[in-house]
């Protein structure tokens, strides 16, 4: 097994909560995982799927999960120096504290521009937010700004670059609804590869395994990428599934294998794609705990001899 490269950290005040290794590589961008933990269940060790770049002057949200507003103030990040929202795709961890961060750039009569971007179906998504937020009283009787205003949404098509300032996204869609139906009503959910003036970083998202996540990762300097383990995973969901009948226990078993990357799979990622750094993400209650570290720290590094760390909530890199 390789040297695995864990986290250094050190306090300091203000924008940078935590440091890594990996940090010290780039000296203008940084990338916070916010909230590492997957849905659907909570977890108290971890905050829901959020992440957040920074790179010189601009700021950029890639998902939004529950907790992102409480998880920039405890890195010192005002809400006023996000510029866009990446949505990778729309399941409810991932996108369940955008509501409070529209409201309360509507609070604070905060009116610079935001682009959210996503894939199909993000634009109903946030008007149906604003909606919602427009019937709730200022409580000061002072006007409130529209949770809309500045607000701009887009949504992403596959294979497509969007510019961010001086940040560009490349966004494909990957196999997170591998399911059989192929038509325009169906779900995407996608993977993005962010190219800053000072290095490349992919955010694989939700996805089981994909030709095209590989090769969108493909000699990246920073490679965040979700992992699971299945059966880890059902172990730990046994009392919530006590009394489910055999066949919905394998139907999600199923599509815990097909939407997901399973610690092998990572560890084939990581082989093909040859990045120089891995953090992995988006944990359940079957990938915590020290024993489920080491499992995974293994597993990888029998295929990938590069660095790896299990991201905790408000690591940087």
């Amino acid at each position: 097994m390789h040297l695995v490269h864990w986290l250094v950290r050190i306090s300091v005040t203000g924008l940078f909560a935590v440091a890594s290794v990996a940090s010290a590589q780039s000296s203008r961008d940084i990338w916070f995982t916010l909230g590492t933990g997957g849905g659907p269940v909570a977890l108290a060790s971890r905050s829901q799927p959020a992440n957040l770049l920074i790179s010189d002057t601009t700021g950029v949200l890639v998902d939004a999960g529950d907790g992102t507003a409480e998880q920039l103030a405890k890195i010192g990040v005002p809400l006023a120096r996000i510029k866009a929202i990446l949505l990778s795709h729309l399941h409810a961890d991932h996108v369940g504290g955008l509501a409070a961060i529209l409201a309360l750039r509507a609070q604070m009569k905060i009116t610079h521009p935001l682009a959210i971007l996503g894939p199909g179906g993000t634009k109903g998504f946030v008007d149906g937010i604003q909606k919602a937020l427009a019937v709730v009283p200022v409580s000061d009787g002072s006007a409130l700004s529209s949770p809309g205003e500045g607000v701009d949404v887009m949504e992403l098509a596959s294979g497509g670059t969007i510019d961010l300032g001086e940040i560009s996204v490349l966004s494909i869609e990957n196999t997170h609804y591998a399911i059989d139906k192929d038509d325009d009503s169906r779900p995407r959910s996608l993977s993005f590869r962010i190219r800053t003036p000072w290095r490349t970083i992919v955010y694989t998202g939700d996805t089981g395994p994909s030709a095209d996540v590989t090769r969108l990762a493909s000699g990246v300097d920073l490679l965040i990428s979700e992992v699971i383990d299945t059966e880890a995973e059902l172990k730990t969901l046994a009392p919530v599934l006590a009394g489910m009948p055999p066949e919905r226990i394998e139907g999600l078993r199923n599509f815990f294998r097909s939407h997901h990357l399973e610690i092998n799979e990572v560890a084939n990622l990581a082989k093909q794609a040859n990045p120089k750094f891995v953090a992995l993400t988006h944990f359940g209650r079957g990938t915590e705990g020290v024993e489920a570290n080491l499992r995974i720290v293994s597993t990888i590094g029998r295929s990938f001899s590069g660095p790896i760390v299990l991201a905790r909530d408000l690591d940087a890199f």
